[in-house]
């Protein structure tokens, strides 16, 4: 609550600052937080009493920390976007002089109401417990939300008590002054967020509290400034501001810096008042996703989406492609980023997938970004900017807390940088700068390791050993342990605790729930949520790919023991690391091809070969195809042929693209797919030994008995015999005859065995192969059972929303 020459409501968007209506303020006043008691003093550092809009500075100290507010605009005119205010209405007092109790108001903004005026108009959907011609006072400076970040100001009731008018964040949010008050708060630049997309975007925010040490070196991090090689930001701004709808494709190899020049990009755009984001694995069955998708169409703001490792993502691609190219104002800046490592087949078969997306894409830009070798002198001035800005970020990293960490960066700086400069990269660069600096901290005991991303790895094992001790209740693991499961989190990932719990479960040999699951989410935590599953990889990608080729040429188990067990993405997933990490290793593919050539039926070609057309170089899985699947029809060698670089026919275009798109896609098409291809693998392997099996049970059934029979006579023959030899005596009067009539019959009862034993040997291949067929059998049927559950569960929630829809 905010109490000046009036009283009012607030929000608070950092530690000391507070965000309210002007006109509800002076120059100073008092503010009481929520769940306290006290009234804190302030001054006012800024207002636009034409917008309505002020920020309070609170004069106090020891005041407990806030995390720093998500700014969001709403992108799109399309109406009926779901918001909040929170505030301390009049009304909520309960009796005179009374305090004001909270009130949360839910409502919805149609954007294109109040416009014209400058603000936001809230129809308030949620029920009135006191009425009256005018129930809101007291609420001016309330924050209005839209997902979690905040699109405006409540200022003033327009007309009836259910419509509340607000200003738009976007109206004040890039005043110069603002943005100075809000830097010197909380020490980085604001960032606005399209609100109503969160369906389909992804949180990228540079204030985020680090992890560990890695997590210092992701793009969003903001610990380095960014150095552009040429004019590759410039270039993309201008594309990015022009007239009407484009596609872009920036590809490179690993470490150039696609992902961290996209960062920049976003934000460019986002800072002149463009919706700009990061595009997240959704599923366009959620109804979140399905609400965002639709707004696509009806843009009203600059809008750039980016989508990283598009080549993976064949659906999403799609699917924005044909939303974006729709939207109803074609002079609108609308522009697609895709980053991909490199613009090979896939891209061929995304742009000739239909009409129309050969239509717009026909013209689609393709830009290769290279790396430029840094300098030496390049090199130090990038490492000393490293050093310099890893200091300011690590005393918010537990271990690293209570040192001189400018100190320390300062003798760094000043010394000879010594670290590997064969790459010459930005990226190298700052690995080196931040293990130099860990290691002149003397954070844990001396390193040694051959190349600054093992010493960085070898640093990051103690964050994970120390998250081990504080969740596990270890203090020490069997040598080895703990980097091979992170390397199977970053392998495959997994999208559910049951798929993590099953790859844990074939690496240990043993189906131990309660502890696997300990250490499944053990491992969730250690490395973070992602928004669309269970376990995400280390970052950088660089960084796991090294980790996981490490682990398997120590400890092959890693991927012999899992591979043949996985799901189907998360063996593409697997496939699509290797093949960017190590695509000529012929150890490692030599694992992948002996698990391939054992279990061939749960590594089908189509899923291989599906796989193939995403990764820049497909010579790996090539190499498991020819060891694992020999015996190719026509059709299956010119998918290979395409893959692998020819001119591809009509035909195998479209195999190709089916394939891509069934090894790649999520949606209950390719699943049924999947499953398709799934049955007619398990069908294929029943017909290995089906016929003989058949033919070999009905022989054994008619023939066994037969023999149970002869073994029965062979059996009394011998009894019979030996009964006789201690009731007479052996030699004594009959027994000669009795044993030769007694042998005639164990003989001819052996001579029979025998024959129809040889009746039933040509199906003994047949029952020599079973255990191993059924040993392939059982998980494809797992497989296959898993795929139609996902594909059920699926349809019933998109069958649900429809329901949900069609009742409101």
């Amino acid at each position: 609550m905010v109490r000046s020459s009036q009283g009012g409501s607030g929000h608070r968007i950092s530690d000391d600052l507070v965000l309210t209506a002007a006109h509800v303020v002076d120059e100073s006043g008092e503010v009481k937080l929520f769940d306290t008691d006290n009234w804190l003093p302030f001054r006012r550092v800024w207002h636009d009493d034409d917008l309505d809009v002020a920020v309070l500075k609170l004069e106090a100290i020891g005041l407990a920390a806030v995390p720093p507010v998500r700014w969001g605009l709403l992108s799109s005119g399309a109406p009926r976007v779901l918001v909040e205010a929170h505030g301390f209405p009049n009304f909520q007092a309960l009796g005179e002089g009374a305090p004001r109790d909270y009130e949360q108001i839910d409502g919805h903004v149609n954007p294109l109401s109040g416009a014209a005026r400058r603000q936001l108009h809230i129809s308030v959907d949620s029920k009135l417990w006191r009425s009256g011609p005018r129930p809101w006072p007291g609420m001016s400076g309330a924050p209005v939300l839209c997902r979690g970040r905040l699109i405006g100001v409540t200022t003033e009731t327009v007309g009836d008590s259910n419509r509340l008018a607000a200003t738009p964040i976007t109206e004040f949010i890039f005043d110069k002054g603002m943005q100075q008050i809000l830097r010197a708060s909380v020490h980085h630049d604001s960032v606005v967020e399209p609100a109503d997309l969160d369906g389909i975007v992804s949180v990228n925010l540079p204030w985020q509290k680090p992890r560990s040490w890695v997590s210092l070196l992701r793009p969003t991090a903001d610990v380095v400034p960014y150095r552009s090689q040429g004019d590759d930001l410039v270039d993309l701004f201008g594309w990015a501001s022009q007239e009407g709808f484009d596609t872009c494709l920036l590809h490179g190899a690993t470490g150039v810096g696609k992902t961290r020049l996209a960062h920049e990009l976003v934000r460019a755009v986002a800072k002149r008042g463009g919706a700009a984001a990061f595009v997240a694995e959704f599923d366009d069955i959620n109804s979140e996703a399905r609400d965002s998708l639709a707004r696509l169409t009806r843009l009203r703001h600059q809008t750039l989406l980016v989508i990283d490792y598009a080549e993976t993502k064949p659906d999403v691609v799609r699917r924005l492609i044909e939303s974006l190219s729709q939207n109803e104002d074609e002079e609108l800046p609308v522009k697609l980023l895709l980053l991909a490592r490199s613009a090979g087949t896939w891209w061929d078969l995304v742009r000739t997938r239909s009409t129309m997306l050969d239509d717009v894409l026909h013209d689609a830009r393709v830009h290769r970004l290279v790396a430029k070798p840094l300098t030496a002198d390049q090199q130090i001035k990038v490492y000393i900017e490293a050093v310099r800005g890893f200091a300011e970020r690590l005393p918010s990293i537990r271990e690293c807390a209570g040192q001189d960490w400018t100190g320390i960066a300062q003798r760094l700086a000043a010394s000879s940088p010594l670290y590997d400069r064969t790459s010459g990269s930005p990226m190298a660069c700052q690995i080196a700068a931040l293990t130099g600096l860990l290691a002149a901290g003397a954070v844990g005991d001396d390193i040694v390791a051959q190349s600054t991303r093992d010493q960085l790895l070898a640093h990051e094992r103690r964050y994970w050993l120390r998250t081990a001790h504080e969740f596990l209740g270890v203090d020490k693991l069997p040598e080895g342990l703990l980097d091979d499961l992170v390397a199977l989190v970053c392998l495959y990932g997994a999208r559910t605790r049951a798929d993590a719990l099953a790859v844990l479960a074939h690496y240990a040999k043993r189906d131990e729930p309660e502890s696997m699951g300990r250490i499944a989410e053990f491992l969730a935590r250690l490395l973070g949520h992602p928004s669309d599953g269970y376990w995400q990889p280390v970052h950088p990608s660089s960084l796991a790919e090294h980790l996981v080729v490490e682990r398997i040429h120590a400890q092959p188990w890693v991927i012999i023991g899992t591979l043949p067990h996985v799901r189907d993405y998360q063996l593409v997933h697997a496939l699509t690391l290797l093949s960017r990490a190590a695509p000529t290793d012929k150890v490692l593919w030599g694992h992948v091809a002996s698990v391939a050539k054992k279990h061939r039926h749960r590594m089908p070609f189509e899923l291989l070969a599906g796989a193939a057309v995403a990764v820049p170089d497909s010579r790996g899985i090539a190499a498991v195809i020819a060891e694992a699947h020999r015996e190719l029809r026509p059709a299956q060698r010119a998918v290979v042929a395409a893959f692998s670089g020819k001119t591809p026919s009509d035909q195998a275009r479209r195999e190709l693209w089916n394939l891509y798109s069934q090894a790649y896609s999520n949606l209950p098409e390719a699943q049924l797919r999947r499953a398709a291809s799934r049955a007619a693998s398990i069908q294929e392997l029943l017909s290995i030994v089906r016929p003989g099996l058949t033919n070999g049970i009905g022989a054994g059934m008619e023939m066994l008995p037969l023999v149970s029979d002869d073994l029965d006579t062979l059996f009394r023959a011998f009894a019979e015999g030996g009964e006789f030899a201690e009731a007479t005596g052996r030699g004594g009067y009959g027994y000669n005859e009795y044993a030769v009539e007694t042998t005639r019959k164990a003989r001819d009862a052996a001579k029979r065995v025998v024959g129809r034993l040889d009746e039933l040997s040509p199906y003994r291949n047949s029952f020599s192969k079973a255990p191993g067929v059924l040993d392939e059998l059982g998980p494809a049927l797992t497989e296959l059972a898993s795929e139609i559950t996902d594909i059920r569960q699926r349809l019933d929630e998109l069958a649900e929303d429809f329901g949900a829809a069609g009742s409101d």
